[in-house]
């Protein structure tokens, strides 16, 4: 059966919208242009999901000022992202790829307890990095295992 006019049309928008909803999921799309990560980025972050004695906690946010180191002369870099909490000595190290992927993890120190930290962000444009953030905290009162939370990272 050859199909064409209106029908032909709708057919060809059913058949292409979920291809293009498709490219919609998995996460912000990294920028193609190369990215400095050096510098100084304020870390807005939103938990998605909050584990064990933390349940209840979706929806807290945050923010501060993170400072991103990096060695070496092209990507893979070698990055230290430091201030987490307000305190410069709460270091994540890691790398910062040449498909613009920042991936830092580490520990530390959080109301009483250590907090696991993992942070998958990719640069969406050359001041603006996205992604998650994958963390569990134990303490004496409990722990939090297995938590999520949104990221959002603008350069200052």
């Amino acid at each position: 059966m050859i199909v064409s006019g209106p029908v032909r049309t709708a057919l060809a928008i059913v058949t292409v919208l979920p291809l293009a909803m498709l490219a919609c999921v998995g996460g912000p799309t990294a920028t193609e242009e190369p990215v400095d990560p050096a510098g100084v980025w304020i870390f807005g972050i939103v938990v998605t999901l909050a584990n064990g004695i933390c349940a209840g906690d979706e929806g807290s946010s945050s923010a501060h000022p993170i400072t991103i180191t990096k060695g070496g002369s092209a990507p893979p870099y070698a990055v230290t992202a430091s201030g987490f909490l307000g305190d410069p000595l709460n270091v994540l190290t890691g790398t910062f790829g040449a498909d613009n992927r920042l991936v830092i993890s580490g520990n530390y120190p959080e109301d009483g307890g250590t907090n696991s930290v993992r942070h998958d962000l990719v640069a969406t444009s050359a001041n603006r990095m996205e992604g998650v953030e994958n963390w569990s905290w134990d303490g004496s009162s409990g722990t939090c295992t297995n938590s999520t939370s949104d990221v959002i990272a603008d350069r200052m």
